[in-house]
């Protein structure tokens, strides 16, 4: 090796240790509620450091929820396949249909969400912020 590169490869193994550490942390959500109030493409989510405990997606009148928990991976993504509840805008229940979202946690306070929901609704990114409490 020459003397000329033991330098470089000090700096770009201390950069490899210093990155995952400081990313790592940023990718869990905090304990509380991240909301994007619109009607026609909204979310609320209640979240644990690990978890998804609810998740309700606003579309055309309707609300669309998850009544099981989804992991939250260690680099902040999550996703789920399954079946959601959908209610009516009177709050009446609709049914159970299949549908599908996936994400990540960007920061611990913001969320970015692709879902897909089915009939009118589609597929649509959403995105949100969240407070600990």
């Amino acid at each position: 090796m020459r003397p000329k590169s033991k330098p470089l490869l000090a700096a770009v193994a201390a950069a490899a240790l210093v990155l995952p550490a400081a990313g790592a942390d940023a990718a869990h959500p905090v304990h509380g509620t991240f909301l994007n109030k619109s009607h026609s493409n909204g979310v609320r989510l209640a979240t644990t450091r690990h978890n998804i405990v609810t998740a309700s997606f606003y579309c055309a009148q309707t609300r669309w929820t998850l009544v099981r928990r989804v992991h939250v991976h260690r680099d902040g993504s999550f996703s789920f396949h399954g079946k959601l509840r959908q209610y009516g805008p009177m709050g009446q229940p609709w049914g159970e249909h299949k549908a599908r979202f996936s994400g990540r946690f960007t920061t611990r306070r913001h969320v970015r969400i692709e879902r897909k929901l089915p009939g009118r609704c589609g597929t649509r990114t959403v995105s949100a912020s969240g407070k600990a409490g």
